[in-house]
């Protein structure tokens, strides 16, 4: 069977008391809703062996993790799979919350939504592919793992820094099919301290992640 709802027309919809099961898809095996500002409501429903190719095993969105979990009610998901995403995907190309509360979401997001997440062998529970058997979200920002000094570089030289791509909830964003190939990197001059003068300029922020890692 082929994904139940699908596209941006499910503004103000209410599912109640529903099974979606053996339902696939590219994205969102069940469910695709592809709007930033309607949203859906789902109240004590099952979501059961529902498969994406790509992203979201049972739902596809692109709602962020707050309207997520204050939308789903009281509902299971279990034994479903994708690539990345097993359960969830959001690909929430607006969120500017970087102060966003990432164990407050996690802990919210468990006590609504029942996961089957016993181990982590394929077609036992939710199952993903690349990262996020539960929940992923589309890269988020990037954690520094080279160790940091202030160091005195030449004009034209190049700084060897070393990065982890990670998502919504703090999960490493693995790609090993490389689907996210290439990321632009910002990077901006601190100099709130003064001690750097204005004639700096950054070049050089395409970067490319193998297994999470810059």
């Amino acid at each position: 069977m082929y994904r139940c709802l699908n596209g941006n027309d499910l503004s103000n919809t209410k599912i109640i008391s529903t099974i979606f099961k053996n339902n696939h898809a590219q994205n969102g095996g069940a469910i695709y809703y592809n709007s930033h500002n309607n949203e859906i409501k789902i109240i004590n429903s099952k979501f059961i062996e529902n498969k994406a190719e790509y992203f979201g095993g049972a739902i596809f969105t692109l709602l962020d993790i707050k309207n997520i979990i204050s939308n789903i009610e009281n509902t299971s998901i279990e034994y479903n799979r994708a690539y990345i995403g097993g359960a969830i995907y959001t690909k929430n190309d607006n969120n500017k919350n970087n102060n966003s509360n990432i164990n407050n979401n996690k802990n919210e997001l468990y006590n609504n939504i029942s996961f089957t997440n016993n181990n982590y062998e394929p077609h036992n529970h939710n199952f993903a592919e690349s990262h996020g058997n539960n929940f992923a979200s589309s890269p988020y920002k990037v954690k520094l793992i080279t160790p940091f000094s202030v160091a005195n570089v030449t004009s034209g030289e190049a700084y060897p820094l070393e990065f982890i791509l990670i998502d919504e909830l703090d999960q490493t964003f693995v790609d090993k099919f490389n689907y996210h190939l290439n990321l632009n990197l910002i990077i901006k001059e601190d100099n709130s301290d003064g001690e750097f003068q204005n004639d700096i300029k950054l070049v050089g922020n395409s970067c490319h992640f193998s297994d999470g890692i810059k």
